[in-house]
């Protein structure tokens, strides 16, 4: 058995708990003596118990009579020493302050069982197994609720689910909560809950007659040098679920040396968390203490610098570390903000210098950005939450992000707009057009990006006018207006090639293609895309290169070569890890599941459809969720299941009609009646393939338009479509 054991963890957490109980199971096994000692770390107005107070309470209550105590020091720690050594007894050293504390008077090898409690991690204290608590699983945090309670009044889980999460499953916090309400008979749990949600702050709702866990935190913040009490402050004004050392050191305006040394002593107190290496993050109720303390302390102004400094320094690292990314995306270059003190050391000490660096910190930083872009439009700051929007959205695009990038670039358009800042707004338009083309919202794309395009051909700013033509163009696909698209890419293509720009060239021509393919004309798509491709390869940009290959296997599929575009297809989902978004991959998969031999294969394919709808349905992609349906359903009926079949063409034309893609909508029609004429229903069939024909017409899409007509006419009281 570890005869020393070190029960570490916050305020409230429940260390004496454990402690004592601890205590009662062992008494039997170490029955010569139980000692119970608070050692008052943070006892209200009185310094904790020096090391020889502390020996000399142990002694005289594990009976050592007060005559042959010692007075000398170094006596008195060997005698103490000597009886823990000794003596089979219990011991609870409560509320240590420092190791130092108690390190004089611990014998190597204790008989003794010694149970200490802290809210310092004690890591000095020799020979001493540390045990660290940690807020309560959901059940367990129930389960004390109800303890506390009784189950007549604990009655609704769900409510009590509430009430325990908005006590941060702190169990002092959920002991006092509980406390409260058992104490308040006319109260419900729905008023429980409700009282614990009020702007006023749970802190002031959690106490019962003199406790309260602002209380608890209090003695823990008081503890403090001034240098870590305004730490800890200022943490509790940063937005984001946790963060990292740098952007600490901005939040504190401190070197990362001293930052780094800030941070280790609140995490030695137990007052911050490092739940991943080197990311640090307050408990909730230990946020709002520190908010709190910023109100009460007449701090805000501050809040508001270290929120200043904060927002300049993620600001400035998005940036570089999307330059890194993204070279050659479109974009504008940050003004020159007021330079705050110490940026470019810190700047320089992030290390963002390599392709893999930069991924690595905006990956970690993901959350931390998004939450940090919100908490600057609602305090003031809309103008660098505007910036970080437009720095952000290369980043949001390829790991769609769509739902947090829409909110972002919508309300950075609308920051430039109230601002007459036409050159800002088009750019803003133009990121918030990419984001709706790319979560399936094709009238409201079209719309940002015609207005982004008026916009920028105002400014006379090319790139931009490029920019908005090439996703206007795209968007116009999506929905089915051919003849507009053509035109639009080409005038994209001119200008990109007039002023030699050959990355955006080479993106021009892949973007030619695609409308080329859909219009029928393979060999221009083909020469289109084996223009793009040298260029990609030159650039080294793997995801471009991956995105032509795809297109050049969809014309290879289109052509009927099954075998040519499977083997490219299988060649791109060998690209390195990481080279390719999910979201990529996941159309890769649906084009190669339509090379597999049907029903030989169909566990494979219905495997790659499977995986590519959840990425689809994740991001809330609707016109691949749609294709990827459409695709499963040629699946099925291949492999003779047409009911299954024509149940997933229907699903695909009710998401293509709601989010506008034509091309979607007529494969859908012309799926559901090759299922229908299959089970018999000629006539729905036939009206669904004459809806797809007018349709692929309308669009110019001659190959579906073909296919349609073919089903058709093999349409006949005799039988139905060939497989």
């Amino acid at each position: 058995m570890v005869a020393v054991s070190a029960i570490l963890g916050m305020a409230g957490v429940g260390k004496t708990t454990l402690a004592l109980h601890a205590a009662h199971l062992m008494r039997g096994r170490f029955p010569e003596g139980y000692v119970h000692l608070n050692l008052g770390a943070h006892a209200v107005n009185r310094s904790p118990l020096a090391p020889q107070a502390v020996a000399t309470s142990l002694l005289r209550r594990l009976g050592v009579p007060a005559t042959t105590i010692p007075l000398d020091s170094e006596e008195l720690f060997a005698l103490c020493a000597e009886v823990l050594a000794t003596r089979r007894a219990v011991v609870v050293l409560d509320d240590a302050a420092t190791a130092a504390q108690l390190r004089p008077l611990l014998p190597t090898s204790p008989a003794a069982l010694i149970l200490v409690t802290s809210r310092r991690r004690l890591a000095e204290l020799p020979g001493s197994r540390p045990v660290f608590l940690d807020i309560l699983p959901v059940d367990d945090a129930v389960a004390l609720f109800t303890s506390v309670v009784g189950r007549e009044r604990a009655d609704d889980r769900s409510r009590i689910v509430e009430i325990v999460d908005r006590c941060g499953l702190l169990p002092l916090a959920i002991e006092i909560a509980a406390s409260r309400f058992k104490a308040r008979p006319s109260w419900t749990l729905d008023h429980l809950a409700l009282r614990l949600s009020r702007k006023t702050g749970r802190l002031a709702e959690i106490r019962h007659d003199t406790e309260s866990v602002a209380r608890a935190f209090e003695m823990s913040y008081r503890s403090l040098p001034a240098e870590q009490q305004e730490a800890f402050r200022l943490l509790g004004a940063h937005p984001g679920p946790d963060i990292g050392l740098h952007a600490a050191a901005a939040l504190l305006g401190r070197p990362v040396d001293e930052t780094d040394h800030l941070l280790e002593a609140l995490l030695h107190c137990h007052l911050l968390q490092e739940n991943v290496p080197e990311r640090y993050q307050l408990h909730d109720l230990l946020r709002e203490y520190a908010l709190a303390l910023m109100h009460d302390e007449g701090a805000e102004e501050e809040a508001g610098a270290a929120l200043r400094r904060l927002l300049g320094f993620m600001l400035h690292a998005a940036d570089q570390a999307d330059r890194l990314l993204y070279p050659r995306r479109s974009r504008l270059p940050l003004p020159q903000f007021r330079q705050l003190p110490g940026m470019e050391t810190l700047l320089y000490d992030l290390d963002l210098d390599s392709h893999e660096s930069a991924r690595d910190w905006l990956d970690t930083e993901q959350a931390a950005l998004a939450a940090l872009a919100s908490h600057a439009r609602a305090t003031g700051h809309p103008e660098t939450a505007a910036w970080l929007a437009h720095v952000l959205a290369g980043r949001l695009d390829a790991q769609a992000y769509w739902s947090e990038a829409h909110d972002l670039h919508q309300t950075a358009a609308a920051h430039w707009r109230s601002m007459a800042n036409d050159r800002c707004e088009a750019r803003a338009l133009i990121d918030l057009g990419a984001t709706l083309a790319n979560a399936s919202r094709y009238p409201a794309a079209v719309e940002a990006l015609d207005r982004a395009l008026t916009l920028a051909r105002a400014g006379q700013d090319p790139d931009a006018t490029a920019e908005a033509l090439s996703i206007l163009g795209r968007a116009l696909w999506h929905r089915g207006a051919l003849t507009r698209s053509l035109a639009l890419q080409k005038e994209a293509l001119h200008i990109r090639r007039a002023h030699g720009d050959l990355w955006h060239t080479a993106r021009c021509l892949a973007n030619l293609g695609i409308v080329q393919r859909s219009l029928g004309n393979h060999k221009m798509a083909l020469s289109a895309y084996e223009s793009a491709l040298p260029l990609a390869r030159r650039f080294q940009d793997r995801t471009f290169e991956m995105r032509i290959l795809n297109n050049i296997g969809d014309l290879h599929l289109a052509a009927g070569n099954l075998s040519a575009a499977r083997s490219g297809f299988e060649r791109v989902l060998k690209f390195p890890a990481g080279a390719i978004s999910t979201f990529d991959l996941a159309i890769v998969k649906i084009n190669l599941a339509a090379t597999l031999n049907i029903p030989e294969e169909l566990d494979q394919s219905l495997a790659l459809h499977r995986q590519a709808l959840a990425v689809f349905r994740s991001v809330s992609a609707i016109k691949h969720e749609a294709d990827a349906l459409n695709g499963l359903g040629h699946a099925l009926r291949s492999a003779g299941r047409p009911a299954d079949a024509r149940d997933q063409h229907a699903i695909a034309l009710e998401l293509a009609r709601s989010a506008g893609t034509a091309h979607e909508e007529a494969a859908a029609l012309y799926g559901l009646a090759r299922a229908e004429a299959v089970l018999g229903a000629r006539a729905q069939a036939a009206g669904h393939l004459s809806s797809s024909i007018s349709l692929a017409e309308r669009l110019g899409a001659a190959d579906q338009a073909a296919l349609a007509r073919k089903a058709l006419a093999e349409i006949g009281p005799a039988g139905h479509p060939d497989e």
